[in-house]
């Protein structure tokens, strides 16, 4: 079971997650007398069986070791017995870049597709250490392991210098810490290493990169499940929830709740219950009111296992408007009134990363006054948004105070082109046009334009699209301007990750 996961929020609960599997899997094979472990004295080899999975670290291991031969190590073991797993506590420390991890990156190319471009800084741009550890024994965190003092454990790790130094070993003795015999010049066995492969194929999927290290950060976070929340105001119509998490691969299913009184199902009336089924392969919408459910209403489940998603539903007056991955799929006309809804609940196979309510009603055009640097350098504002099914144009202008536009952003359709440009004492400058136009028709979108210094950093849907140079003064941006075919459904200035 996961002990901790310190000195940085990466993961906790995704740690745990595959912690939980990894030692699940290894006290299986023990319990089945399947598991076996071989060690051979200086030369890195190593295998580690179970069932019918093996997992080859360093040289592969031609045959079992023999008790005659002589590189066998004296001190080699049996397999050891569940209750003498369980006590050892595997510690490992990982480092994860922002541009991906140590070591060569290999990939395959689709030929028929443009390439694509992946950045190397120096020290990988940035990078973010993180500590773990797991034990069979409990599932306390290691800060409060002092609670455990009776708890028969044992301590792994190997025979790194900073390990085997003087100083470590005196502390280990001195604080009555009891470690596990490690043979000299033999391989790492930490179980974590398996924990490691994991989080970096689920970090760095698909080749993903990194700005900062807050990014790094909340990379696979996820809150807890099951997810509980009282909402803080009654929800109004237009108002929007915006999920986000993944699935994993063993995904059966997961539910989406939204309650009235009480995040459970203790006889309240629950407005909406979304449940997405891999096991049937459905999406089933449902309600629950005077302590029976309803008729269901199910249809094709468009999610895979394994894969992230955003799920959207959109609260109307006589209906709930549910987009996944933002394509509507659903329109849920309301059994029980809307006012109704105060608390939210979402469980399952799922890892959730980002929970929000916000939005409204907006008019287009639309245009607001901004509030003197409540976006300067360093803010950024969000627009949530549907270009129309008809849609040719629509445009976002950043307004100074003298009338100039310091950015005008405008997709183009027609032109299959998003234009670039300013409004300087009444002249447009040069356009900026390059990059195809990632807007899609009835697909919603996240835009956001970060404020910096020197540039305005433009991304969509959480990619960077284009980096625009100020013309103007940054500083005092005085108005925003949102016109053409499009449905907006949310506007935040916030801080800028």
């Amino acid at each position: 079971m996961l002990y901790s996961t310190t000195a940085c929020p990466i993961g906790k609960s995704l740690v745990k997650r595959v912690a939980q599997d990894e030692l699940l899997t290894v006290m299986q094979g023990i319990r089945n007398n399947t598991a076996q472990q071989y060690i051979l004295d200086g030369t890195g080899c190593y295998r580690f069986k179970l069932n019918e999975m093996s997992v080859e670290k360093h040289q592969t291991l031609r045959s079992p070791p023999t008790k005659s031969d002589p590189k066998f190590l004296k001190t080699s073991r049996r397999t050891p017995s569940y209750e003498q797993f369980i006590d050892p506590v595997d510690f490992e420390e990982k480092k994860f870049n922002l541009d991906g991890p140590d070591g060569y990156a290999h990939s395959w190319r689709d030929l028929r597709k443009d390439p694509m471009y992946f950045s190397k800084r120096n020290f990988g741009g940035g990078s973010l250490m993180v500590w773990a550890a797991f034990s069979g024994n409990g599932t306390h965190l290691l800060p409060y392991l002092r609670r455990r003092r009776r708890a028969n454990m044992i301590y792994q790790q190997d025979n790194a210098s900073v390990h085997a130094s003087n100083s470590t070993l005196a502390w280990f003795a001195a604080n009555n810490v009891v470690l596990l015999d490690w043979p000299a010049c033999s391989p790492d066995l930490n179980s974590v290493e398996n924990l490691w492969s994991v989080l970096v194929r689920r970090v760095y999927a698909n080749a993903k990169q990194y700005t900062t290290v807050n990014d790094l950060k909340k990379s696979d976070s996820c809150r807890n499940i099951p997810y509980r929340s009282k909402l803080t105001e009654r929800i109004d119509p237009g108002q929007t929830l915006i999920i986000r998490g993944k699935t994993i691969d063993e995904s059966k299913r997961f539910n989406i709740n939204l309650h009235k009184d009480a995040p459970d199902f203790s006889g309240n009336d629950v407005p909406l219950h979304l449940s997405v089924r891999f096991d049937e392969g459905k999406l089933v919408f449902n309600s629950f009111t005077k302590n029976a459910w309803g008729k269901e209403e199910r249809q094709k489940n468009p999610l895979k296992k394994g894969e992230p998603f955003d799920i959207r539903i959109r609260a109307h007056d006589a209906k709930f408007t549910i987009c996944i991955n933002r394509k509507e799929v659903k329109s849920f006309e309301h059994r029980i009134p809307l006012q109704n809804v105060t608390h939210l609940s979402i469980d399952g196979d799922v890892i959730l990363n980002h929970v929000q309510w916000g939005g409204k009603y907006y008019p287009v055009p639309y245009e607001s006054g901004i509030a003197a640097d409540s976006f300067g350098p360093g803010k950024t504002l969000v627009l949530y948004g549907t270009p129309e099914k008809k849609a040719k144009r629509f445009n976002v202008n950043l307004l100074k105070k003298n009338g100039d536009i310091a950015l005008h952003f405008n997709p183009r359709f027609d032109e299959k082109a998003v234009i670039r440009n300013s409004l300087v004492n009444g002249e447009w400058g040069n356009e900026e046009r390059e990059g195809k136009n990632p807007f899609e028709r009835s697909v919603g979108f996240d835009l956001e334009i970060r404020n910096e210094e020197f540039a305005f950093q433009i991304f969509v849907n959480g990619e960077r699209f284009a980096s625009y140079a100020h013309r103007v003064e940054p500083h005092e941006l005085a108005g925003l301007q949102i016109q053409g075919d499009i449905e907006l459904t949310g506007i935040q200035v916030v801080p800028s990750a």
